[in-house]
C-alpha cells in the first residue's frame, strides 16, 4: 500500500518478500497500474464471472476462452520483473497455470467452487 507521506523512492520490503528483493514504491505503483490494465484489457474477470454465474440457457461459451487467454498472455509477455513479482504477491499465479486453463477449456464440468477463489482474487485487484 502506498502511503501519501512516503516518497516515491522509498523502499518497501513486505514480510512475505524475501530479503534482498526490495521494490521501490514507484515501481510498485507502476507495476500495479500495468497489471490492472492488463487484467481489464484481457477481460479475464468478466470471463470468469460468466463461468461462475453460468449462462441463462445453461451453456457456457468456451469459444471465448482462447482469445482471452492469448490476449492476457501477450500482455503478460510485456511485463517486467516488478509486474511479475506483483502477480505472485497478489496470488494471481493461477493465470499461468495450465491445469486451470485446461479445466476451463476442455469441456469438463466447471463448478462454481473451482472458479470462485480465482474470481475473488481478480475482484480484489
Amino acid at each position: 500500500m502506498i502511503n501519501s507521506w512516503a516518497t516515491e523512492n522509498e523502499n518497501v520490503e513486505p514480510s512475505h518478500i524475501a530479503k534482498g528483493t526490495q521494490m521501490l514504491r514507484k515501481d510498485i505503483a507502476h507495476a500495479t497500474k500495468k497489471v490492472m490494465q492488463a487484467l481489464e484489457a484481457s477481460e479475464l474477470k468478466s470471463m470468469l464471472e460468466e463461468f461462475f454465474t453460468g449462462q441463462p440457457d445453461g451453456e457456457l461459451d468456451r469459444s471465448k476462452l482462447l482469445p482471452v487467454f492469448i490476449n492476457y498472455m501477450k500482455l503478460y509477455d510485456q511485463f517486467g520483473e516488478a509486474e511479475k513479482r506483483l502477480i505472485s504477491i497478489m496470488e494471481l499465479d493461477f493465470l499461468h497455470n495450465t491445469d486451470f486453463w485446461s479445466m476451463l477449456m476442455t469441456g469438463g464440468e466447471v463448478r462454481p467452487q473451482h472458479i470462485y477463489p480465482h474470481l475473488e482474487r481478480l475482484r480484489f485487484v
